[in-house]
C-alpha cells in the first residue's frame, strides 16, 4: 500500500514526519456525492532511509501484513470475544439473561483490547519512505 506525501520534518535518527490525506473507503474520488470528507490531514512517522528532508514529495509504503493484522485485531477480536463469552456463559449459568450480559461484556473487552494495545504501541512506525519524487531545490 503506497501513498504520495509531503515530508514535514526530518530528524537524524532515520525517521521523518509526513502529512497524509486520509482517504475514505471509496478512495475520495466522489466529489459529486458530497459524502466524503477528504480534507483530513494526518501526521505520521516514517522510516527515512533515503534521507528525505522537509518539503520533499515522497512515496511511502506500508506493509500489507501490518495493516491486515491490525484490521483483523480491531474488527475480529470484539466479535470473537462476544461469541466466546456468550457460549461460555450459556454453558455455565442457568439464568436466561446471563449469556446476553456476558456477550456484551465480552464485546466491550474486545473493543478495549485494541485501544490499550494502540496506546502502548503508539511509537511503532508502520511507514517507509521508498522513493523521493521531488525536492524543493530541484523544482526551481
Amino acid at each position: 500500500m503506497t501513498q504520495t506525501v509531503r515530508v514535514v520534518e526530518s530528524d537524524n535518527n532515520g525517521l521523518c514526519t509526513v502529512e497524509l490525506t486520509r482517504e475514505s473507503a471509496c478512495g475520495g474520488h466522489c466529489a459529486s456525492c458530497g459524502g466524503c470528507d477528504s480534507s483530513k490531514i494526518i501526521k505520521a512517522v516514517a522510516h527515512n532511509r533515503l534521507g528525505a528532508v522537509a518539503g520533499d514529495l515522497v512515496v511511502v509504503e506500508s506493509s500489507k501484513k501490518d495493516i491486515f493484522g491490525i484490521a483483523a485485531f480491531v474488527y475480529m477480536l470484539p466479535v470473537l470475544m462476544l461469541i466466546a463469552c456468550y457460549l461460555l456463559a450459556d454453558s455455565l449459568f442457568t439464568a436466561e439473561y446471563a449469556p446476553g450480559l456476558c456477550a456484551a461484556a465480552g464485546f466491550l473487552i474486545g473493543l478495549a483490547c485494541p485501544v490499550i494495545y494502540a496506546a502502548k504501541r503508539k511509537e511503532k512506525v508502520y511507514l517507509t519512505v521508498t522513493q523521493v519524487l521531488e525536492r524543493p531545490s530541484q523544482s526551481s
